[in-house]
């Protein structure tokens, strides 16, 4: 699970790492899981990273 979050993570905050997205696409294991286990299972489900949505992520960085 810890590498869907972490492909998931990478791919929503632009953060240029093409190396570690494939590397966590290769080990990630089949089935869905939750972005956040503390939050309930509701949301939309990402295929890609077979993740349910189930939090918002919100980006602390800033436009200039």
């Amino acid at each position: 699970t810890v590498f869907k979050r972490l492909g998931y993570l990478l791919e929503t905050l632009g953060i240029e790492a093409p190396e570690l997205v494939q590397a966590c696409r290769e080990e990630m294991s089949s089935g869905i899981s939750l972005l956040d286990p503390s939050m309930p299972s509701r949301g939309p489900i990402r295929r890609r990273w077979n993740l349910r949505l189930n939090a918002v992520i919100l980006s602390e960085r800033t436009e200039s």
